[in-house]
């Protein structure tokens, strides 16, 4: 059973946004059809001082309509309607977020040290999921520099389960990284794939945007950005084509220790011709 199958109609409800009560409302008046304020808060055991409020919200969501008479009277509105509002309504929501994360980084800005910090600092993250959610997903943000050693089975999994891969290649482009790419491959298919993925690539190869590949086998995939932050990433003792866990640091001496360990197997890999 998938996690969509356990979810139930007040967990969703709250994910896009409604509380406890907005969605026992919502609820109710779905059960009711037609109905009246009294009758909605006999049967929720909300006082009548809030649920007025509550059910301007639910139409504001564009859940439920109101009839103007004397009581007002509230009815739901049908299910694909609700439906087709709720994604209008989070919609709006997103550009509103949007239109103010420019703001919001501006403001955020001042606070932020600027110096590159050498403290010691690590985080693990286990099981693939985690390890492309939290750390692969980093390289998004490198802003200096970005040196990465991987295999073959690395790549496949960046590419076929997420986007990740191109999304990182765009932002690097974007932002005009200059990025050194290692990939290891053990067998003339896996060279040909990889091949196939570096010449679909949003970005071309060229100066600033370099990709070697090797024949042979890394124990170890890392990359390396900003000049102090390392990844690590570790396979399944059992299954090899698995990661287990990854290493994220901001670790200055084991940054420079793997400078020339990466240079090493950089001067031995394949250049690949710029398109």
């Amino acid at each position: 059973m998938n996690e969509e199958e356990v979810l139930t109609e007040y967990e969703i409800l709250k994910d896009f946004g409604l509380s406890k009560n907005e969605i026992y409302t919502y609820l109710t008046v779905l059960s009711m059809d037609l109905c009246e304020a009294k009758e909605i808060c006999r049967r929720t055991h909300i006082p009548s001082s809030k649920i007025y409020n509550i059910l301007d919200r639910l139409e504001n969501f564009g859940l439920i309509e109101i009839q103007q008479s004397r009581p007002k009277r509230y009815r739901p509105l049908s299910l694909d309607s609700a439906i087709e509002n709720l994604k209008a309504y989070k919609k709006r929501e997103y550009q509103m977020f949007k239109a103010k994360l420019p703001r919001l980084k501006t403001l955020l800005q001042s606070r932020v040290k600027t110096s590159i910090s050498d403290s010691l600092f690590w985080n693990v993250s286990i099981g693939e999921s985690n390890i492309f959610n939290r750390h692969i997903s980093r390289f998004r943000f490198v802003d200096f520099i970005g040196m990465i050693c991987i295999d073959y089975t690395m790549l496949m999994k960046m590419t076929t389960n997420s986007n990740m891969a191109q999304e990182i290649s765009l932002d690097f482009k974007k932002k005009k990284i200059t990025t050194k790419l290692i990939i290891a491959y053990e067998t003339a298919e896996q060279k040909s794939q990889i091949l196939n993925w570096v010449y679909q690539r949003p970005r071309d190869v060229d100066s600033k945007n370099q990709i070697r590949l090797i024949k042979e086998k890394i124990s170890i995939p890392f990359g390396l950005f900003d000049l102090n932050k390392v990844i690590l990433l570790m396979r399944h003792p059992v299954r090899s084509d698995e990661f287990l866990l990854s290493i994220y640091m901001i670790n200055k001496p084991l940054y420079e220790d793997l400078i020339p360990y990466f240079d090493g197997i950089w001067n031995r890999a394949e250049v690949i011709p710029r398109n």
